[in-house]
């Protein structure tokens, strides 16, 4: 069986879309549900956090996020800024671990 790909779907079900090569768009932050995550400072009176929900909008993708110890706050912010080092890290930390990493960079 020949396979053409240049437009027409081998398959008639199947759109000739999803056989173009080099078309699918790389997703952002492919692995951010069930992330966790520790802010720098107090949010909503917590510290440690995990994405359950993401969310795209357009260019922008959005990351619902979930108090580890009240699972009643939770809000959503832009995921570019869990890339922010000075606002988040990634995984659970505890203020000990954080200070001691701060102490590292410096």
């Amino acid at each position: 069986m020949k396979i053409s790909l240049s437009g027409a779907s081998p398959c008639p079900r199947v759109p000739a879309s999803i056989f173009k090569l080099g078309m699918t768009k790389k997703q952002k932050f492919p692995y951010l549900v069930g992330s966790k995550w520790t802010a720098k400072q107090k949010t909503w009176g917590w510290r440690h956090f995990q994405v359950v929900n993401r969310k795209n909008e357009g260019q922008w993708v959005f990351a619902e996020m979930v108090a580890s110890c009240d699972p009643n706050v939770r809000f959503w912010l832009n995921a570019k800024q869990l890339k922010d080092r000075s606002l988040w890290q990634a995984g659970w930390q505890s203020l000990e671990e954080m200070n001691e990493n701060q102490e590292d960079t410096l």
